[in-house]
């Protein structure tokens, strides 16, 4: 198994246009099915939030066998703590 990465800065995006939500569909997958490294996601947010202001996370995980169908849905609110701005360092030796 490969873990799955999705770089959404490759997509064209307009001016005024923002990505406020994703949809990953691994089709049919067997039993073994499993993440290999703990799951994360890195978001760049707007220039104008604000410290204390919260951000609502939401995921949910749907399955289908046999016909029936499983549901879980969890949600998580990220409060902003501060700004941090990355700087990418000079590439040295080699």
């Amino acid at each position: 198994m490969d873990n799955e990465y999705i770089d959404i800065k490759k997509i064209n995006l307009l001016p005024n246009e923002k990505i406020v939500e994703i949809k990953i569909d691994y089709g049919e997958v067997g039993a073994e099915f499993s993440n290999i490294e703990k799951p994360q996601i890195f978001i760049k947010v707007d220039n104008n939030v604000k410290k204390e202001d919260k951000i609502i996370n939401k995921t949910k995980l749907l399955g289908m066998k046999d016909g029936y169908e499983t549901l879980s849905e969890d949600e998580y609110i990220t409060t902003i703590k501060e700004k941090e701005i990355l700087k990418k360092l000079p590439k040295t030796g080699f």
